[in-house]
């Protein structure tokens, strides 16, 4: 058996076709490779090829279809005796002979060099050929040129676009001029030794002409789309470039090889199978030979293209996308921007792999809303999977290998803080650094490939190009995926009166114990009853659960090295209960089982019963496992592109659990969680349960990024290095669950607000829409149209869309601060402090200053921070009704925070919404080398404040109530400052006065404020803490109504130089005199609503005048400060009495009584106070 490196095939001639004896005494002297042709009397011409072999020969059916697919049809064969080689071995030698035209002979003999690479592959057992490799002959290409054109071809095809296959071979076959310069052209943009930018628009311009001769339409679009590749090309590995080998990954083992004897595999078919006739065959001569698994993946050609280039690709376009492929394997790499990370999965399927790959990374986009980089997403497949369990592993191994080789053979390096591009390699894109991968379906345990392919290039991130290795953190021992999915469990169940921690839920799932989101999901919970689940192998169905036993057997199943529900102890099964094959053609059901899942069959096909359980009436669906299981009722199974689960999918209205977590992607389609909502189940979605791995992902990488810099600077060493990152486990696990709760709360209150504000979301919706940064029907997001029926029959915006609305804001809040200065504040340095663990500040604050992605973490923090606190349409209002830009709202939004103590009252309502043990312990401690305890223990069931019981958590209704404070308090400030905020002088400005008035609120409301107001304040503080939050944290939330006027007051002591409490009483008391105490309370109960169908226009007029109504008082109050021989009593009196005070007082009380304050009334209100105001 030779090697792939070994020539093992040669072409031999001497000029004649009766030089069979001196091509072989050729072989002795050398293997001097060609062919010979003569021409006949009948005016064709005979071509004669002789092969020579060493070792296996491959059988005649593998070389004819070979040969045909270059145009040469075989008519005799004869195999010539077993002669000795050049190295002492013994060689066969095959002749074949061809009647061909002879201007085929003459271009055959000219292209010897392209003949001999196809046929030589035929030894390798690594040839791709079709009928492609006609045009080595017709348009005067080389083997490796034909293969780029393949490679194009399998990027259409898998792009969805149906043009990879034969027919549109043909296309191109019948232009050999056009392929020529389409090659041509390919060159001329990426040839780093010939690269030639007017050439390349001179064919550029031949081929635009070429196109105007072809007639039909597509043919026009298979050539069309050819050249549209060819230009969105920016960088590719078809040139050999100074650093395009690195040293292989050799991953100590090899292939076994083919059984003796057993020759070559049968031909296959690389293409859809073409009618009798269509032009050549496709063949594929591979895993014949053993190899190894370093070496031996074929030759893998990639390029990145840029999508913008190709308006006809699916929806969304990516920013940047890389495409690889070999004889054994295809593989995709998109990402949304050229910052961005995501998995890469091993996929199954062969025909639509950029599909499945474009919807993951649509998914993951939006997920990492919540982390620094936007979402990629790569996968691959294999192209003729071998059946043997442990070839198949390998051989995934050995292409995922060379995938990341392609991948970052595409991308530039860092060091000593500087950007290292490609040499050798043309890119007509910028620089594009940052390339970071993570684990997905199939790929769970690669991640160390990655980091030893990332090592053996030198790329700059190391051990930080894949995370989750033996250096990172374990995500299924620490469970961050499925405890980050608990903390939407608990929020769904806390707003339905019912503490998931504590209280039973009857669960169905889809997954197993062995699984990381789904076993580490079961045992999150001791009091969960897990009554029916199913996976790819299984039917689980426990009718009526022991919950304590169940737990423990569920985590002696997780404990397993491996395990399926075929290894749970039947004898622990409530009655009726069993596990069941997947593939049983019926299975009978028992009573308790029927009447759990609410049936009357006595038994059901494997695929009925799965639907079945779906449909289950019970307290939680948890999804753990792969597919889409749930569409919309208007879907069609073909549309939701995940055809092995049609026969058990079901529609999201069958559904009728109470809540559906969703800790796999993509278990439900985008209008199936709308469905489900609208019928009033509680479900976030895929991207927003889920996002804990990546978001501990993400900081795993920016930690290990700044611990490299310490490194370099000498403060700490590699092994040190290691000992910080397992010690930093707990704090990451904290910061990775606190995302998720805090995100999950924004769901809620967002929903909250939602209901009486859906015109004013709508418009920011508009806004996204108008600035091209979403797109309704991609997102599948209602329109103008759909929303207006909505809000008639009492309905709006959804919990799911919502999501995705506030997913959207992120990413355009974060773009908008990335390209202002706001990231380099020195104001935002806590920020930065803040986002580190706790135990590594120390090493890293001297350090992360000099992080490369310093700017991109305080402006995620700072976006992840307004969106989750205040709403996705935040800073679109204050633009609407002040003209501020989202960077000028973001100074506002820090400011009035730090002012009003927001910042702090947030944290605390996180660990009131958090509890739980927080630990980053798990099996194994999560990272190599650290300890912990296991995550399935039932710990999710820490101490927390409990509501009453059947009372929902106010967490929603607490964070609202805040929200609607910043919004007024940042108003003010953006109305009264029209210059760029700094914030660190109006945050010194202000502070001491706004703490001076918190102080003095107490004393003041309750001397001369209204019994109202104050009555008003404590019923709130006492409901908040009934129903469950900490009495502290209640008091705070509660008074944050009455420190509205705080920076109004503040800023009339600084202008007057006076006392902050005196302002506040003067304030205050004028408040209460008029009556605007009892307008306050009316304009609370209603503040943040729009009425439906309240226009943009109408909207900023209220607004306006509800600033009116604010600066009338503040103009009373700075009159009456301002008096001669100033007594406050008698400024008062002198204000608040005579016929105007009392016709303010009458109105005030007429408006305060309407059932909504109106734009007509405030502005009578305003207008009545301006009249009282002295020189006015």
């Amino acid at each position: 058996m030779v090697r792939p490196s070994d020539r093992s095939c040669r072409l031999l001639h001497d000029g004649t076709l009766s030089g069979a004896e001196t091509a072989l005494a050729g072989l002795a002297q050398g293997w001097e490779p060609g062919f010979a042709a003569a021409r006949t009397d009948d005016g064709t011409a005979t071509l004669a090829v002789w092969l020579a072999w060493q070792a296996h020969e491959p059988p005649i059916a593998d070389v004819i279809p070979v040969l045909a697919n270059l145009g040469l049809r075989a008519r005799t064969h004869r195999c010539l005796p077993s002669r000795p080689g050049p190295d002492g071995g013994m060689a066969t030698l095959d002749e074949y002979h061809m009647i061909v035209s002879p201007e085929l002979a003459e271009a055959a003999l000219k292209q010897m060099d392209g003949l001999r690479d196809i046929l030589s592959g035929l030894a390798l057992g690594d040839v791709d050929s079709d009928s492609l490799d006609s045009l080595v002959l017709t348009a005067g290409l080389t083997a490796r040129e034909v293969r780029l054109l393949r490679t194009l071809f399998r990027y259409l095809r898998l792009a969805g676009t149906s043009l990879g296959g034969r027919y549109a071979h043909r296309v191109l076959i019948a232009h050999p001029s056009y392929a020529h310069d389409l090659v041509a052209l390919f060159h001329a943009r990426m040839d780093p030794l010939r690269a030639n930018p007017d050439n390349a628009e001179r064919l550029h311009a031949a081929l635009e002409d070429a196109l105007g001769w072809v007639t039909g339409i597509n043919d026009d679009t298979v050539l069309r789309r050819l050249r549209d590749v060819v230009l969105a090309i920016v960088r590719t590995t078809f040139y050999p470039t100074p650093d395009s080998a690195p040293e292989r990954i050799q991953l100590q083992r090899t292939l076994p090889d083919r059984p003796a004897g057993a020759g070559h595999a049968p031909s296959e078919q690389s293409e859809p199978a073409g009618p009798a006739g269509s032009a050549g065959s496709a063949v594929h001569a591979g895993y014949g030979h053993g190899y190894e698994i370093g070496g031996g993946a074929g030759d893998a050609l990639a390029f990145k293209l840029a999508p913008a280039g190709l308006p006809w690709l699916p929806r969304p376009l990516p920013e940047a996308e890389t495409f690889v492929s070999s004889p054994r394997f295809d593989a995709v790499h998109l990402r949304g921007a050229l910052l961005a990370r995501g998995g890469i999965r091993w996929s199954d399927r062969q025909e639509d792999l950029r599909t499945e790959i474009l919807g993951l990374m649509k998914a993951q986009r939006v997920k990492n809303a919540v982390i620094v980089p936007d979402g990629a997403k790569g996968g691959f497949v294999l192209r003729r999977p071998p059946a043997d369990p442990g070839r198949l592993a390998r051989l995934a191994e050995s292409c995922y290998t060379r995938f990341m080789e392609a991948l970052l053979a595409l991308v530039d390096n860092r060091a000593d803080g500087e950007t290292h591009g490609r040499a050798g390699m043309v890119c007509h894109y910028g620089s594009d650094t940052y390339l970071v991968v993570a684990a997905d379906k199939g790929t769970a345990r690669f991640s160390d490939l990655a980091n030893q392919v990332a090592a053996a290039n030198g790329y700059w991130l190391g051990d930080a190009f894949a995370s989750g290795g033996r250096s990172g953190y374990d995500h299924k021992a620490l469970g961050i995926t499925a405890r980050g999915v608990w903390e939407s469990v608990r929020r769904h169940f806390a707003e339905l009166g019912v503490d998931a921690d504590r209280e039973p839920l009857t669960v169905v799932g889809i997954g197993d114990m062995s699984g990381d989101v789904f076993g580490n999901g079961m045992l999150l919970s001791r009091h969960l009853r897990l009554v029916a689940a199913f996976d790819h192998r299984h039917i689980f169905l426990d009718p009526d659960p022991d919950p304590a036993r169940s737990f423990e057997e569920r985590r002696r199943l997780a404990s397993l090295p491996s395990s399926s529900w075929d290894d749970y102890d039947r004898g622990l099964l409530s009655a009726g209960g069993g596990v069941f094959p997947l593939s049983s053609k019926r299975i009978e059901l028992t009573e308790p089982v029927r009447e759990l899942l609410g049936v009357g069959d006595d038994t059901l096909p494997a695929d009925a019963l799965v639907r079945a359980i779906l449909r289950a009436p019970v307290d939680l669906l948890w999804n753990g496992g792969v597919g889409t299981w749930v569409k919309a009722s208007g879907q069609e199974h073909a549309s939701v592109g995940d055809k092995a689960r049609d026969g058990m999918r079901v529609d999201a209205r069958q559904l009728r659990c109470r809540v559906v977590a969703e800790g796999g992607n993509l278990g439900l389609t985008d209008a199936a969680r709308v469905e489900f909502a609208l019928r009033g189940g509680r479900c976030n979605t895929d991207f927003v349960d889920n996002s804990g791995g990546v978001d501990c992902s993400d900081r795993e990488v920016n930690i290990k990024i700044g611990l490299e810099l310490a490194i370099g600077a000498g403060a700490i060493d590699r092994a040190e290095r290691e000992r910080l990152l397992a010690a930093a486990t707990g704090d990451v696990v904290r910061a990775v669950l606190t995302d998720c709760a805090r995100q999950a709360l924004a769901l809620s209150a967002a929903e909250r607000h939602v209901v009486t504000s859906a015109d004013g979301l709508s418009r920011f919706v508009e806004h996204l829409v108008d600035t091209g940064e979403i797109d309704l029907d991609v997102e599948t997001l209602p329109d103008a149209e759909e929303l207006t029926a909505r809000v008639a029959a009492g309905r709006t915006y959804t919990r799911p869309e919502i999501a995705i609305l506030h997913a959207y804001a992120k990413r355009t809040v974060a773009h908008a601060l990335l390209d202002s200065p706001l990231p380099d504040d020195p104001a935002f340095v806590p920020v930065l402090d803040a986002y580190l663990p706790v135990s590594l500040r120390p090493v890293l604050h001297a350090h992360f200053d000099r992080h490369p992605l310093r700017r991109e973490i305080v402006a995620s923090q700072l976006t992840n921070s307004i969106i989750d606190r205040v709403g996705a349409g935040f800073l679109h209002r204050l633009r609407e009704l002040t003209g501020a830009d989202t960077v000028q709202g973001a100074r506002a939004f820090a400011i009035t925070g730090s002012l009003l103590g927001l910042t702090d009252i947030w944290e605390a309502l996180d660990t009131h919404c958090l509890g739980g043990d927080l630990s980053g312990g798990g099996p194994s401690g999560g990272i190599s080398g650290g300890s912990g305890g296991s995550p399935g223990d039932g710990s999710a069931e820490g101490s927390r404040s409990r509501p009453a019981v059947g009372s929902s958590d106010p967490s929603a209704e607490a964070l609202l109530h805040c929200h609607f404070v910043q919004e007024e308090a940042a108003l003010w400030l953006l109305r009264s400052r029209r210059s760029l905020l700094d914030i660190t002088a109006e945050t010194t400005r202000y502070a001491e006065g706004v703490a001076e008035v918190a102080a003095a609120l107490p004393t003041v409301l309750a001397t001369v404020g209204s019994d109202q107001e104050l009555t008003a304040v404590l019923r709130f503080a006492e409901q908040l803490y009934e129903r469950g939050l900490p009495a502290p944290l209640a008091e705070r939330v509660a008074w944050l109504d009455a420190m509205s006027p705080a920076l109004d007051v503040v800023d009339v002591a600084l202008r007057n130089d006076l006392e902050p409490s005196d302002v506040l009483h003067v304030h205050t008391a004028i408040g209460t005199r008029l009556g605007l105490g009892k307008l306050g309370l009316a304009h609370l109960i209603g503040r943040g609503a729009q009425p439906p169908g309240q226009s943009r226009w109408e909207h900023m007029a209220a607004a306006a005048l509800r600033a009116d109504v604010a600066r009338a008082r503040s103009a009373l109050t700075e009159a009456a400060m301002s008096a001669p021989e100033f007594d406050p009593d008698a400024a008062i009196e002198r204000i608040t009495t005579g016929a105007r005070a009392d016709r303010v007082r009458a109105i005030v009380e007429e408006a305060a009584a309407a059932p909504r304050l109106t734009s007509a009334m405030i502005s009578v209100v305003a207008s009545r106070l301006n009249e009282l105001v002295p020189g006015r």
